[in-house]
């Protein structure tokens, strides 16, 4: 191996030293220097890193949160985690025959897990008119099992929801389940 194979090899290997003598730097004074700001910069770093321990209490309030079923409903967190929902949005072809219920908990770690529950009319097709409309005859029911974070600023939970059926219809298949993102909003 030439000089010059051994330089790539060196560059490889992130091991390269100046090839001049007052470019080299000595292993002692190179620790001293890396322990020295990482000394100076920890005490910042740790400060800005530190996470809030969570209470149930900051979860309370409404939040903004768009379902997989396709509705956007304010949610209210009580003090006990119980949701109610308010007035929810809907598209053209679906209707809400239960509105999302459930419970959630907060542990100190900012983790939110609980389940929420709703059940929405099918949408049917008129093939006479060319639209879609709810179909409450075949009403899917959905359960969601969340696990969601709470932001650093508090605005925000966000995480996946487990979907699965638990009322089987054409839409929803009991035994089956789904994986999609969830996000509650502070709505206040």
């Amino acid at each position: 191996m030439d000089q010059q194979d051994r330089r790539q090899a060196r560059l490889l290997l992130g091991r390269i030293q100046p090839t001049h003598p007052e470019h080299r730097m000595s292993l002692s004074r190179a620790i001293v220097t890396v322990a020295s700001i990482l000394c100076a910069v920890s005490p910042a770093f740790a400060a800005e890193t530190r996470l809030p321990v969570c209470s149930q209490s900051m979860m309370v309030g409404t939040w903004q949160s768009v379902f997989f079923s396709g509705i956007a409903c304010p949610i209210t967190i009580a003090a006990n985690g119980s949701i109610t929902a308010g007035t929810c949005e809907t598209g053209s072809a679906t209707a809400i025959l239960h509105p999302p219920a459930g419970s959630l908990t907060i542990d100190r770690s900012c983790h939110v897990t609980g389940s929420i529950t709703h059940t929405i009319c099918g949408s049917g097709y008129d093939n006479n008119k060319n639209v879609y409309f709810p179909d409450c005859v075949n009403n899917p029911s959905y359960q969601a099992k969340l696990s969601l974070w709470r932001s650093g600023d508090g605005t925000r939970l966000s995480g996946s929801a487990l979907i699965a059926c638990t009322v089987a219809s054409p839409d929803c298949n009991i035994g089956g389940s789904l994986i999609f993102p969830m996000e509650f909003i502070d709505g206040q």
